[in-house]
């Protein structure tokens, strides 16, 4: 079994501390939001094949994946790096130093425990295509040689997300009537489509429906297609 860890919130930024308690305890546990019943989930070495590690600040948690590591499990680390104005982003760390975090994890673990996620892309004023194509260059050329997989994806723009966006602009005076995504419909299963340039190390991966990909889906490959990815090698071993 593969633990993810965790789409439901940042463990590795925030709750490093619980996450080595309950491993070293070998299970946890979660409640379910909506039946709120209560599922115990083994942690052990002959239940868990490994983890992945999901965040926007490995930060806190580099010195516990050390110590994960030394306990055998094997992981990966997600980690979420767009560079974008505080507009849009106020909360998060600045890319320099989360491109240190994967930086570093790949130096202590390979290449292919970090992966960089430049996602979700949103089109605003602020950031309209010029500037993701400009950004996702100099992060690209920032992590050259320390990670080899990229994951992309475009914004779902649900009834929350559109009026906290449209409170956005009013405050800090930007237009977001350019991210006009829809959200998923229940017949849009997102699906994964790779994407791996000749004489590259990076594998390109875009999440995306199938109700947009003929628009949003190109665009993210001609994305990164822009980027010189040969500059990427490919990694000989973990």
């Amino acid at each position: 079994m593969i633990i993810s860890a965790s789409y439901k919130t940042d463990i590795p930024a925030f709750y490093g501390d619980w996450f080595m308690n309950r491993l070293k305890a070998g299970y946890c546990r979660t409640v379910n939001p909506y039946g709120r019943q209560v599922l115990t989930v083994p942690l052990d070495h002959d239940t868990v094949d490994g983890f992945v590690f999901w965040t926007r600040n490995l930060g806190p948690f580099l010195g516990h994946l050390r110590e994960v590591g030394r306990l055998g499990y094997a992981f990966v680390v997600h980690e979420t790096v767009t560079g974008y104005p505080r507009a849009l982003d106020y909360a998060t760390i600045d890319a320099v130093r989360a491109v240190g975090h994967l930086r570093a994890t790949a130096r202590a673990f390979g290449a292919r425990v970090p992966v960089w996620r430049y996602d979700p892309i949103v089109f605003t004023s602020l950031t309209p295509p010029a500037w993701h194509r400009a950004t996702f260059a100099r992060l690209a050329a920032s992590l050259a040689g320390h990670v080899d997989e990229v994951v992309v994806s475009f914004a779902h723009v649900y009834r929350k997300t559109e009026r906290n966006m449209a409170a956005a602009a009013r405050a800090f005076r930007f237009d977001s009537s350019a991210n006009t995504t829809p959200a998923p419909t229940a017949a849009s299963t997102a699906t994964r489509s790779t994407a791996e340039p000749p004489q590259s190390g990076v594998i390109a991966r875009t999440i995306r429906s199938p109700s947009f990909w003929e628009s949003e889906g190109k665009a993210a490959l001609g994305l990164i297609s822009a980027v010189p990815l040969a500059a990427f090698p490919v990694p000989q071993s973990l």
